[in-house]
């Protein structure tokens, strides 16, 4: 491992020795969250908790919670992220508003038709492009301060509920 390539064994030895749980390494409990450690099994974890995805043809089928890091998951994980990963509500594409697409670079995005135009597809190197555009636009007009640092949706993190953001 360099500092310029670091792989993600070394980053997990490196800050278990760092806090002192060196011990941790070789128990259930971290082998769980290294995915290196299992092949043909596919982890992940949200702010409800670590699950194991049950993948068939490649499509989501089931979730398993890790008992050892979550002895009691919510249904929220065990049913919510299953059901919502599917749901015809989802946008699948990145959307963007036409006339926005149409004028972003010269800036003429057209503000007056949010909410009244249609949105249309894009990749996604556009639409990174975008956002990034539109992060550096604002500091420059409004200053760091207008960067919301949150999110909004019902699916955001518990920080959100911190009465200072809101």
């Amino acid at each position: 491992m360099t500092f310029a390539r670091p792989t993600r064994r070394a980053f997990l030895q490196g800050g278990a020795a760092a806090f002192g749980v060196g011990s941790l390494m070789g128990s259930t409990a971290l082998a769980a969250v290294d995915p290196n450690s299992h092949g043909g099994r596919i982890f992940h974890a949200t702010h409800y908790g670590p699950f194991e995805a049950i993948v068939r043809d490649g499509k989501l089928v089931g979730l398993s919670p890790m008992i050892e890091l979550d002895q009691r998951p919510t249904e929220m994980l065990t049913y919510g992220v299953l059901d919502r990963t599917y749901d015809k509500t989802r946008i699948n594409h990145p959307m963007v508003r036409k006339s926005y697409l149409e004028g972003w670079e010269s800036g003429d995005t057209r503000p007056e038709l949010r909410g009244k135009e249609e949105y249309v597809r894009t990749d996604w190197d556009t639409a990174l492009k975008l956002a990034a555009k539109a992060i550096v636009d604002t500091i420059a007009d409004h200053g760091n301060q207008a960067i919301f640092s949150s999110s909004y949706g019902g699916w955001s993190h518990a920080g959100l509920m911190r009465p200072n953001v809101l």
